[in-house]
């Protein structure tokens, strides 16, 4: 699965709160939503991100491997 943790500890490290920040800059709040679940969003949408951060899909993006039920 693919998490986005590292996107909202950039956004904090900004001195940023994450969803009000992505909120105030665009970004609806269904799509803050899935972002914050781990679920899957548009490449645009990491498209929108990386041009507002002037960040890779890499620095937020990461993989981690589902757990087995």
């Amino acid at each position: 699965m693919i998490v986005y943790d590292e996107l909202f500890e950039i956004i904090e490290r900004d001195g940023h709160a994450p969803t009000t920040f992505l909120r105030n800059n665009g970004f609806h709040a269904g799509t803050v939503d899935k972002l914050r679940k781990n679920q899957t969003v548009t490449t645009e949408t990491v498209n929108n991100i990386c041009a507002l951060l002037d960040i890779q899909p890499g620095d937020f993006l990461r993989y981690v491997k589902d757990k087995e039920g």
